[in-house]
């Protein structure tokens, strides 16, 4: 239990980092005009990178397509059935508030 807090702390600072950087965003594939992906744990994105940078990539290129010019409010990581997921809250240019929901399984824990 104690790795895995501190893992978590561990990813959050990274990305907390590495968020903040200019990088090349990444070109996303799939219809991201679902209206329910993303909209719980049932309907989280599943994001297809297997690294923990390119997936974070991959999140922020998805929401860029799917909520253009929507601000970043805050990011949680959770645990739900021994999987874990981002959270991400934005603030849609229209003012609405949502969370967008992530399986990052595919590439959590995962540093290149």
């Amino acid at each position: 239990m104690k790795k895995s807090f501190l893992l978590s702390v561990l990813f959050l600072l990274l990305l907390s980092i590495f968020s903040c950087a200019t990088r090349k965003i990444p070109s996303i594939t799939g219809d991201a005009s679902v209206s329910e992906e993303g909209s719980s744990f049932e309907n989280a994105v599943v994001v297809p990178e297997t690294t923990e940078f390119k997936g974070i990539d991959w999140e922020y290129a998805y929401l860029e397509k799917k909520y253009p010019g929507c601000q970043k409010l805050g990011q949680s990581l959770v645990f739900e059935g021994n999987k874990p997921y981002d959270i991400i809250t934005i603030k849609t240019e229209d003012g609405r508030e949502l969370k967008v929901y992530f399986d990052i399984s595919n590439f959590f824990g995962k540093f290149e």
